[in-house]
């Protein structure tokens, strides 16, 4: 192939010389040829650099995936077995076992709506929904009570993640305001 880059000028002057070729023409228009061969090659590497995004978003969503169906898997492991993996995450101010699984499963239903939340698939009125049906048991309320420094420490880095904590707040609040308003017996303002 270089062989033949170096040799090219001869055989176009041999090829010239016997045709009477107009270079000034063939000039122009392979300037004309190189300025689209261009953008044709910037568009090319566009594609590839689009491309390496899109396989750098997959690989990262296929770390998320792998971690979170780690998780679950050692929440099923406890769920399973309260009592012998329990007491791996420390003293719990949660006596009744019913109770102690109820909580991991809040926890579970919250990485729910959070994995859901972050890559799209939850959308903020699903979520809304969601929080609000949890929020009217007392076992969902416990849960963020306790949870919520927890989920504030691991969730606030980014925006998505504030956003999502703001809308939880916001739903835990909501219930926190009607049941004090209706224990007084009158409609709270904001709910």
């Amino acid at each position: 192939m270089p062989a033949a880059l170096l040799l090219s000028p001869f055989v176009l002057q041999d090829v010239a010389g016997s045709k009477g070729v107009d270079w000034n023409r063939l000039s122009q228009t392979g300037a004309a040829y190189g300025f689209t061969s261009a953008i044709i090659s910037a568009l090319a590497l566009a594609g590839v650099a689009g491309s390496l995004i899109v396989q750098n978003r997959q690989a990262r969503a296929e770390q998320v995936q792998g971690i979170r169906s780690y998780y679950l898997e050692l929440v099923r492991l406890e769920l399973d077995d309260m009592a012998l993996y329990q007491p791996v995450w420390g003293d719990t101010d949660i006596a009744d076992p019913h109770d102690q699984k109820r909580h991991v499963y809040a926890d579970l239903m919250m990485n729910y709506a959070w994995m859901g939340y972050e890559i799209g698939t939850i959308r903020e009125p699903l979520l809304r929904d969601m929080l609000s049906g949890m929020f009217t048991g007392e076992a969902g309320r416990h849960y963020w009570s306790r949870a919520r420094t927890s989920w504030t420490a691991s969730s606030s880095g980014n925006r998505i993640g504030r956003r999502f904590l703001t809308i939880v707040g916001e739903g835990a609040c909501s219930r926190c305001c009607r049941r004090t308003a209706d224990a007084l017996g009158r409609r709270p303002e904001s709910a």
